[in-house]
């Protein structure tokens, strides 16, 4: 399962040197989760919004068995109405 979320590796960096006290990030359209579970996996809190209710069944079932259900949080919603649901 590891192999999925390595290539994202090389982007911390990238995220510590552009936003260092970022401990929260919010992923619009997280299809299943790959990069939010990443990020959930170096320490973030992620939260992904996916207008797909299997893309968001995937992300969940992903998280879970990463061990990062803590970390990454997903909705299933539509971005344009994401205020309302606020």
């Amino acid at each position: 399962m590891e192999k999925s979320t390595t290539r994202h590796k090389s982007n911390r960096p990238t995220y510590k040197k552009h936003s260092p006290q970022t401990k929260n990030v919010l992923e619009t359209m997280c299809g299943n989760g790959r990069i939010s579970i990443h990020l959930a996996k170096i320490g973030y809190n992620v939260t992904g919004i996916e207008f797909n209710k299997t893309y968001i069944d995937n992300a969940k079932k992903k998280a879970k068995e990463y061990n990062v259900e803590d970390k990454a949080n997903f909705l299933h919603c539509d971005i344009r109405k994401f205020r309302q649901i606020l």
